[in-house]
């Protein structure tokens, strides 16, 4: 599904191309990389037919949507620098904790394992910015999921994604497409080009009774890889489309 911004990086609900072109919308990082072929995807809608493929695509992205929300409010709530945090000692309640953010049940089952990937990685004493949607000077724009500093003080981005895990930890796949998706979102944190980040792929299993989170984090060659690859299919996706935002401002 397309995703398009305005010029001051809010969201606009439903819009499609045609819309983009009169308004002089934004395309998102997820967007451009929609043109990518996708073999496996492909095929498997032509197996299950274009209306449970549809239904399956809509289920899938709302569950996605509805796990980040968590996440963020975790953020939110225990990770900011102005709150005094919890569970920094053994010991410490974790149930209860996610009770406070609104998780519970199934869903706290589901997310523990990432909440403690993410209180254990990230500082305590730096901003952390969580689903905050951007704009680049280049004609593309997105919602960064997280965008902080790590224990270490280097500044980190991670993208997190909902996946049905059967496999062990580290035989889970790295698809070269989140890199070239984190590629996307470190050139929104970071126009001018001037910081190095780490880049980490959260993989967080949907099954609660399984509960997994798999840490994929990007080598200096891979993220230069991805970079460049985004950087190239913003172009070609704005020649195929004919559409550059800003060359539809000048005009307007």
């Amino acid at each position: 599904m397309a995703h398009w911004y305005r010029t001051d990086g809010s969201l606009v609900d439903g819009a499609d191309l045609r819309q983009a072109r009169k308004e002089g919308l934004i395309p998102s990082v997820t967007t451009i990389l929609d043109i990518l072929d996708k073999p496996g995807l492909t095929q498997w809608k032509m197996r299950v037919g274009p209306d449970e493929a549809d239904r399956v695509g809509a289920e899938t992205s709302a569950e996605g949507a509805r796990i980040h929300d968590l996440v963020s409010q975790w953020l939110l709530l225990y990770m900011d620098g102005d709150y005094q945090r919890p569970l920094e000692m053994p010991g410490d309640d974790w149930e209860v904790a996610a009770q406070v953010a609104g998780i519970v049940g199934d869903d706290f089952r589901l997310l523990q394992p990432t909440l403690e990937w993410l209180q254990e990685n990230i500082s305590s004493t730096h901003p952390v910015m969580s689903e905050v949607s951007l704009t680049h000077p280049a004609g593309y724009a997105g919602t960064v999921d997280i965008a902080c500093t790590d224990r270490n003080g280097k500044r980190l981005i991670i993208d997190m994604k909902t996946r049905d895990i059967r496999t062990a930890k580290k035989k889970v796949k790295r698809y070269f497409e989140y890199g070239m998706q984190l590629g996307g979102y470190e050139g929104l944190v970071d126009p001018a080009g001037e910081e190095s980040h780490r880049w980490v792929s959260l993989i967080i299993n949907r099954d609660a009774e399984n509960p997994m989170c798999v840490p994929q984090e990007w080598n200096k060659p891979d993220k230069a890889r991805s970079r460049q690859a985004f950087k190239a299919l913003l172009v070609a996706w704005q020649a195929i489309k004919n559409f550059d935002v800003r060359l539809s401002l000048l005009d307007a």
